[in-house]
């Protein structure tokens, strides 16, 4: 125990574990999976995050989903984007309850900038006429949901949120030519997903707090694209155009999403007609008029 110039009645020894974990250039989640049992909330073991000694502190952004500094939880999370070849941290847990038998929290590290194994795709587009599968959210506590374009697609909750999300082309539209990412945080989006596949997380209870869409080559051209979302506290961003975010300015978790991808020669769509896809609930706009959003969108 270090010396120190103070009163030795304010000093107490605590018990610390701690590790290092190496990682590579890329952006990772790091979450909280298991517990000490029969432990009140208060009195779990808190675990800390930081540069290990002798790394450039710079080589790294982390940026937490909530207030609380330590990871102590189940589903607490911290996003972590490397910039340098490889960094090396230092996760040290803090008993400081001094609970007797207390673990450190388990922690798993996904990277968010690489294919998920375990995401399937989904199937290939119906005729328009069967009104195909366009949408596929995993919900925290729900499992996956799905609907057709113009659908609500989610629900609204206590303590459910969308994790992810997958979007099917419509006819005549390429998987290559549909890209959208997910917003994990201020300033922090998940990489390009193409057509079909997955984006976000499944079971990590990570939520997505918007998201965006984008149209390339000649479908930009040829099919006209928006989209909307509901956020936990009911507040709903949109219909945005391509290319636009579409989130809340202080960053809220998403309850449900809503995506309209028609062929321009097919005349104008409006998506406002269908509120709830059946069984999903219905749209819970906030009080207080609404809010010009850059894109076209809106903020009610």
């Amino acid at each position: 125990m270090p010396d120190f110039n103070y009163p030795s009645s304010a000093i107490a020894d605590i018990e610390v574990a701690a590790h290092t974990l190496l990682l590579p250039q890329g952006t990772y989640c790091l979450h909280v999976t298991e517990v000490a049992e029969d432990l009140e909330a208060e009195r779990l073991p808190g675990l800390s995050v930081a540069v290990a000694p002798g790394e450039e502190g710079g080589a790294i952004e982390v940026a937490r989903l909530s207030g609380e500094p330590w990871l102590r939880r189940p589903g607490d999370a911290l996003l972590v984007r490397v910039h340098a070849a490889r960094i090396r941290l230092l996760l040290t847990s803090y008993n400081l309850a001094r609970a007797a038998g207390a673990t450190p929290p388990k922690i798993q590290v996904q990277r968010l900038d690489a294919p998920a194994a375990a995401a399937p795709a989904l199937p290939e587009a119906a005729p328009p006429a069967l009104v195909p599968t366009a949408l596929l959210v995993h919900a925290r506590r729900r499992g996956d949901l799905s609907g057709g374009y113009g659908d609500w697609v989610g629900e609204q909750a206590d303590d459910v949120w969308i994790e992810g999300f997958a979007i099917t082309p419509p006819a005549g539209l390429a998987a290559a030519d549909l890209e959208y990412q997910a917003v994990l945080g201020k300033g922090w989006f998940s990489p390009w997903s193409p057509g079909g596949e997955f984006c976000g997380s499944r079971g990590m209870q990570l939520p997505i707090l918007g998201w965006r869409i984008n149209l390339k080559g000649d479908a930009a051209k040829n099919f006209t694209c928006n989209y909307s979302a509901v956020f936990v506290d009911g507040s709903e961003v949109g219909p945005v155009t391509v290319g636009q975010p579409c989130m809340l300015p202080d960053l809220k978790a998403v309850a449900k999403l809503r995506v309209s991808i028609v062929p321009r020669t097919a005349g104008p769509v409006d998506v406002a007609t269908s509120l709830a896809a059946p069984g999903t609930g219905t749209a819970t706009r906030s009080k207080g008029g609404t809010v010009p959003r850059s894109g076209g969108g809106r903020v009610r």
